[in-house]
């Protein structure tokens, strides 16, 4: 288990942002702090030639524990083109990165988009599913800052993951999707 060494307030942080917002309501002045950062993309990968599906695990330090979730990134980046096209592309490459999968944009099912936290960051979560095959795995496209661990998790066992309770709200929205819509 990673061990925290050091925490300390961020100094111009690269993806966050905190903000006073004041706002009137019945006539009453309010204030609400928030958390400004980037909408999200979530992604349910279902591998056909092994019958399961391919999450990953990673340590997060804001809950010190390693979670179990789907793949997933911030949208940062694709800012040319439409923001359907924007969380789908950012799709595709955390597909790539994270799990090693080339897949095309015409292979994702977009879900419909959801509020992630309307308390703190009021960003938006774009849910996809896209099924692959072996001869589409290239191996994981990892940056230096990551250090991502695929599982493969048997369609008969997605119980025990909904059961864990340091598995992301997203990832159990998209398994409970997943058993509803593609279960057996």
């Amino acid at each position: 288990m990673p061990t925290i060494t050091k925490r300390e307030p961020l100094i111009d942080p690269s993806f966050i942002h905190t903000e006073l917002i004041s706002y009137t309501h019945n006539d009453k002045q309010l204030q609400w702090e928030r958390v400004k950062a980037h909408n999200t993309v979530h992604v349910l990968v279902y591998h056909v030639d092994h019958n399961c599906l391919l999450l990953v695990k990673q340590y997060r330090p804001p809950v010190d524990a390693f979670t179990i979730e789907c793949c997933a990134g911030i949208i940062d980046n694709f800012h040319d083109k439409p923001p359907h096209l924007q969380a789908l592309s950012i799709a595709a490459q955390e597909v790539y990165e994270e799990l090693g999968y080339r897949t095309e944009l015409e292979d994702f099912t977009a879900l419909p988009p959801y509020i992630g936290s309307a308390g703190l960051t009021g960003s938006t979560c774009y849910p996809f599913y896209v099924e692959v095959h072996s001869d589409q795995d290239c191996g994981q496209q990892l940056t230096d800052t990551e250090s991502i661990e695929i599982v493969y998790l048997d369609i008969n066992n997605i119980d025990l993951v909904l059961a864990n309770p340091l598995t992301d709200a997203s990832t159990r929205y998209l398994l409970q999707w997943y058993q509803l819509n593609k279960g057996q």
